[in-house]
């Protein structure tokens, strides 16, 4: 079985051999899987991503150990993810929210990712981590996620108010939408 250092490198000492068209080699990428995940500022590889992953290793049998990704090259999937020095990332689980907004990244941004990664992760390195912000951003960025809508707005606004202003403005929507003064 080939390792994973045979497909990528081959020794000074080792002669190549020559290639026929029946003889194959299979090779595999090296593979972490990551029960408990939060998304990391990596250092700028050569395209400018710098979006990352970090994490507790998931083996079966064996003990936990930490892992921090090179920048993410590509997604194949929401959990399956690949490194710009060929890692292959597997995802299991949420994302560890704290461990995420103690690296910088708004709760709007973390949403975005909670059950993995969106089809939309490079416009989010693009705007968020290519700036100079350290990887902070309000909410007001535009970081080429959906905004939420109207009514999820709305609903924010009235967790906010007290009891008593909630009944006068919900009585206040009845009387404007229904045309009449019902509460």
């Amino acid at each position: 079985m080939a390792s994973p250092s045979t497909c990528q490198t081959q020794r000074a000492d080792e002669k190549k051999e020559p290639k026929s068209s029946n003889s194959s080699k299979s090779c595999f990428q090296p593979t972490v899987s990551l029960k408990d995940w939060w998304l990391i500022r990596a250092e700028r590889d050569s395209q400018g991503r710098t979006l990352a992953v970090a994490g507790r290793t998931s083996r079966e049998g064996q003990a936990l150990r930490g892992f921090t990704s090179a920048p993410i090259h590509k997604i194949y999937d929401v959990f399956n993810l690949e490194t710009i020095d060929g890692i292959c990332v597997v995802l299991k689980g949420f994302i560890n929210r704290s461990r995420s907004e103690e690296n910088g990244f708004p709760s709007e941004v973390i949403e975005q990712f909670l059950f993995g990664f969106p089809p939309q992760w490079e416009t989010f390195n693009e705007k968020f981590l290519g700036r100079d912000s350290k990887g902070k951003a309000s909410a007001s960025d535009a970081l080429g996620f959906e905004k939420p809508s109207g009514c999820s707005e709305k609903v924010k606004d009235l967790k906010n108010l007290d009891q008593n202003d909630y009944v006068e403005t919900t009585g206040e929507t009845i009387q404007d939408h229904i045309g009449r003064k019902d509460y």
